[in-house]
């Protein structure tokens, strides 16, 4: 949680960023990736480290790499990041509560914060809000739960992963279905 209010600050946030940015640009070119290739990086990120993303994109996001997030039940702010985020896929469950405070603690996600960095992605089409289903941030019944079946008979834990297989490669998102009780 600190790491994220950090991240998320506009005072501290820039020079925290810069190290994460920092470590994933280091690990691209371990792999050979080269800067100005037009290739995609997606940073997956998974409560608060979907706000971590996204404060890296700020700098990831200053040449020619296009940066995109996957979030998971992520924690975010109205971070400037997403003005260099080409595409934010937020994958939320309908009781993480803890997803639902990011949206109530940072006001430039409030529906009414017209001009913020949030608001701006939303209406230039770049985030997707995705509800997988009734999934919590953690404890039981959680993104990663492999013991928590849904009605369709994957778990939690199939779910979240085929969520995220979906919106990399551009296929529909299976969802859990409501349950008929």
């Amino acid at each position: 949680a600190m790491q994220l209010f950090v991240s998320s600050d506009r005072r501290y946030g820039p020079a925290y960023n810069l190290g994460p940015a920092r470590e994933v640009l280091q690990a691209l070119r371990r792999r050979g990736y080269q800067l100005d290739n037009g290739k995609p990086v997606t940073l997956i990120g998974w409560s608060g480290g979907a706000q971590i993303s996204i404060g890296a994109a700020w700098y990831l996001g200053m040449g020619r790499m296009p940066v995109r997030v996957v979030s998971i039940g992520g924690m975010m702010s109205d971070d400037p990041g997403l003005a260099r985020v080409n595409h934010l896929w937020h994958l939320r469950g309908t009781k993480d509560i803890f997803e639902k405070l990011g949206g109530v603690m940072f006001a430039g996600r409030w529906p009414k914060a017209v001009f913020s960095p949030w608001s701006d992605a939303l209406a230039e089409g770049r985030i997707d809000l995705i509800d997988l289903g009734p999934m919590q941030h953690n404890g039981s019944e959680h993104y990663f739960d492999p013991d928590t079946i849904a009605p369709d008979g994957r778990s939690y834990l199939q779910v979240t992963i085929d969520a995220v297989v979906a919106v990399l490669t551009g296929a529909p998102v299976r969802t859990v279905p409501s349950d008929p009780r």
